[in-house]
């Protein structure tokens, strides 16, 4: 009979030649049996091994040898690296501001450390993981993000902790990452990795490196602050939520679209275009 060698298996060894077996005869009802979600592989010797079944949001994953379970990343976060008249610095954790609220996160800007922290907590909720990468090929210096001085940097950062790229980009800029309050926030909070000292950073040693940006203020930006947190702070509601708000904006526009743009903005935007990020920007 095809696929039977030895004689009567009852009381024989139980082997079948592999040469003596059809190709295409062996039924799933014919193996061993295995629990569910687990998947058959080779192990180091070349042999069938069954790999358990991985956790909730991890995916299958290869290192070039081997597979494993690892976590799933719940997408990618890009910003750029900046310097912020409110926040000191912008990056990974800012980039959610802009992200996750609606266009009455002004609201916000007093609180504005402690609502990244918060908007940090509900990414960790919502999503198995977040990878975030920062451009910062041009990095700005000054009052960003609308008024800044550009620099060619050439650097791009990512990792999947928000905090600890936040922290090694405000490093790079020539900041305390720990003075900045929101990354010390997170840091506390166990969110994240703030310290510099604790982190791992694979690539460009950047120990000594210090592009001695500074955060700067603007017209405008200082008209905020005082709103914000100085004398005119009892007028916030009135100014700030109620009809008369849309002064706010208009008096921003005005300044930014009207005079800083046209006297200053306009020769930093025509020097820029003729750098080769300038150039390849132009050619899309």
């Amino acid at each position: 009979m095809s696929g039977i060698v030895g004689g009567n298996l009852g009381r024989g060894s139980g082997l079948i030649k592999a040469g003596a077996i059809d190709d295409n005869s062996v039924t799933l009802a014919k193996m061993a049996g295995l629990a569910r979600g687990n998947l058959i592989y080779g192990d180091t010797s070349g042999d069938p091994a069954a790999l358990a079944v991985g956790g909730a949001d991890e995916v299958l994953t290869h290192d070039g040898t081997d597979l494993a379970w690892a976590a799933a990343g719940g997408g990618t976060a890009l910003t750029g690296s900046t310097n912020n008249t409110v926040t000191t610095v912008t990056g990974a954790m800012k980039n959610a501001f802009g992200g996750l609220l609606n266009f009455q996160r002004h609201w916000t800007h007093p609180v504005i450390h402690e609502t990244l922290v918060d908007l940090l907590r509900i990414q960790k909720q919502i999503h198995p993981g977040v990878f975030a990468v920062t451009d910062g090929t041009f990095a700005g210096s000054g009052p960003g993000p609308r008024a800044m001085e550009w620099h060619e940097k050439n650097v791009i950062l990512a990792g999947e902790d928000q905090v600890s790229v936040d922290a090694v980009s405000a490093r790079m800029m020539g900041f305390d990452p720990m003075s900045i309050k929101f990354i010390r926030l997170a840091h506390e909070a166990g969110l994240g990795c703030g310290d510099i000292s604790e982190i791992e950073i694979v690539g460009e040693d950047i120990s000594d490196v210090d592009w001695g940006f500074q955060s700067g203020n603007t017209f405008a930006s200082k008209g905020q602050k005082l709103i914000y947190w100085g004398p005119l702070k009892p007028l916030e509601n009135a100014l700030l939520r109620s009809p008369i708000t849309p002064w706010a904006y208009f008096a921003s526009n005005l300044y930014h679209n009207e005079y800083w743009l046209r006297f200053i903005g306009k020769k930093r935007i025509e020097k820029a275009m003729k750098t080769e990020w300038g150039v390849l920007f132009q050619s899309y």
